[in-house]
């Protein structure tokens, strides 16, 4: 990132600033006064690169993975605030961020692959044995899910909002292929003339209408690159966010018998994957539910929320 603006520094000027400019400089301050996360390119055993971040630097770790489509940054709200008494970590996901592109073949399995394989990077990073807990929205829920299920030793708390859970049969069931969404994911406007024109075309249209300023700044600032051509892209393809969205059975469901990970389900308040929810209710011993007035992308909706409810989780 560039260094921060002088003319941001001032509030004087503050009312002769875009609506971007005001936003970048809410995301920035937080930075000026020792909050901005560490970096660190982790690799997997196929050399594969991940970019991962880190806030705090005392207590036991804490691992958050992210929902389709975004990055690590969205998370930045949350992990300020549960990096107190806490090592906060979150990554970009593989065909996200500053990650690897590298995609082949899509599956939940390979997200969770990929998440244990970085958390276990990370472990070793603190020189401990296992995290206090893992976070994950949507994609990110499903794939700690997945990934404490094979890894039983490496959560031992699991926070998930909204995981993508889709039984085989049954309510909620759905075969994997094309849907609506899909469709129109992959026709999704992928560049913009630079980040002040990205967030006028965002801020108040769906997904984004909900979601707190500083989120949406972040991920505008983090989740699109720089082209030589002096636009800017989505780090994201739309294909690949929508190659996600055509996944289909989460077998997790039918794996749970080894898990040992406590799990707080967080819901939206009408969501889509209640029925699998209830069924974790029946199959997983230590389980709280708790539903929000917030949609599918709560954690950018209500980060203020959330984050005392992580850090109370994960450390009981």
């Amino acid at each position: 990132m560039t260094p921060f603006p002088d003319r941001l520094a001032h509030p004087k000027t503050c009312l002769r600033l875009s609506s971007w400019e005001r936003a970048r400089a809410a995301i920035r301050q937080p930075q000026r006064i020792g909050l901005k996360p560490q970096r660190h390119n982790i690799k997997n055993h196929a050399g594969e690169e991940f970019a991962v971040f880190g806030w705090g630097d005392t207590g036991s770790p804490i691992m958050l993975h992210h929902a389709t489509g975004f990055c690590a940054a969205v998370w930045s709200s949350i992990a300020r605030s549960v990096a107190v008494g806490h090592r906060v970590f979150a990554f970009d996901a593989r065909g996200h961020g500053d990650s690897t592109k590298s995609i082949g073949e899509i599956s939940w399995q390979r997200y969770a692959d990929d998440l244990a394989d970085v958390s276990k990077s990370v472990l070793e990073l603190c020189g401990v044995d296992a995290f206090a807990g893992a976070v994950g929205h949507s994609l990110g829920g499903t794939a700690a899910l997945t990934a404490a299920v094979a890894e039983p030793d490496l959560f031992a708390s699991l926070f998930l909002v909204e995981p993508v859970l889709i039984p085989a049969t049954g309510p909620g069931a759905r075969p994997a292929g094309r849907t609506v969404f899909s469709a129109a994911t992959r026709m999704r406007t992928p560049r913009f003339a630079s980040r002040a024109a990205a967030h006028e075309a965002l801020a108040g249209t769906d997904p984004f209408r909900g979601f707190q300023d500083r989120v949406l700044a972040d991920y505008i600032e983090y989740g699109l690159k720089d082209r030589e051509e002096g636009d800017v892209e989505l780090k994201c393809c739309p294909s690949t966010e929508a190659s996600i969205y055509e996944l289909g059975t989460t077998d997790v469901l039918e794996s749970l018998a080894s898990l040992t990970a406590k799990v707080k389900i967080i819901s939206a308040a009408e969501s889509r994957f209640a029925p699998a929810y209830d069924l974790l209710r029946e199959r997983v011993p230590s389980f709280e539910f708790e539903q929000v007035e917030a949609s599918h992308l709560a954690p950018m909706e209500i980060p203020d929320m959330l984050a005392p409810m992580i850090r109370k989780w994960v450390s009981c």
